[in-house]
């Protein structure tokens, strides 16, 4: 990825194991030169500005977080 990459790494999680997941994906992607964010998808109210976005959630007997 290059510098001027902006990538959201937005998580569900209820026992924080997806949100720890969701800063060591977000860590890697920074390693590799892009600027990187991490946040509980409550907490996100737009996505203009950013060129990736990763969203991950945990599973709860087959099923994905509300």
């Amino acid at each position: 990825m290059g510098q001027s990459n902006r990538v959201l790494v937005a998580h569900a999680s209820r026992l924080r194991s997806t949100a720890e997941m969701a800063r060591d994906i977000g860590g890697v992607l920074n390693e590799g030169g892009a600027s990187v964010d991490v946040q509980e998808l409550t907490q996100i109210t737009e996505l203009d500005g950013y060129d990736l976005v990763v969203i991950g959630s945990a599973i709860r007997y087959d099923h994905w977080l509300p």
